[in-house]
């Protein structure tokens, strides 16, 4: 008696041939949508990317002499959501002492800074959205001395 060689659970050849063509024209419209949909007129200038941006971002500076002032507390809450407050992210850019917000967070968000030794500031700041990302916003806050 012959035995016959096992080739495991493989479907017939043509049904192989089937399923790689199925795969290869699912692959192809899956790029045309990413193609689609990268091309489509937004409301920005320029093409989407796919990297986050910052909502706001705060500079900090001492109201009399203009100094930077880069161990203050900044706090920010949005005024769409009773979320509680988030603390700003402290960066030191270039000779400036900044906090940045969110990323990506669109809406008007009220902004706090606090320090030892000043009086405490609320601002707000609308974060639009281009079509692509938020629009990033700058405050710059005035910290006066308490006398």
């Amino acid at each position: 008696m012959r035995m016959r060689r096992h080739r495991g659970l493989q479907p017939p050849g043509f049904i192989r041939r089937g399923i790689l063509r199925a795969a290869a024209t699912i692959s192809a419209i899956a790029a045309l949508h990413v193609v689609a949909l990268t091309t489509l007129p937004t409301g920005c200038s320029s093409a989407c990317t796919p990297d986050p941006r910052m909502s706001f971002y705060v500079e900090v500076i001492d109201a009399a002499s203009g100094a930077a002032v880069c161990d203050a507390t900044v706090t920010y809450a949005s005024e769409a959501t009773s979320a509680a407050r988030a603390k700003a992210e402290p960066r030191i850019l270039a000779k400036s002492c900044t906090y940045s917000g969110p990323n990506e967070a669109v809406g008007t968000f009220a902004v706090t800074v606090e320090r030892s030794g000043f009086t405490a500031q609320t601002q707000t700041v609308d974060v639009p959205f281009d079509g692509c990302h938020v629009e990033m916003q700058r405050l710059r806050v005035a910290l006066e001395r308490v006398r």
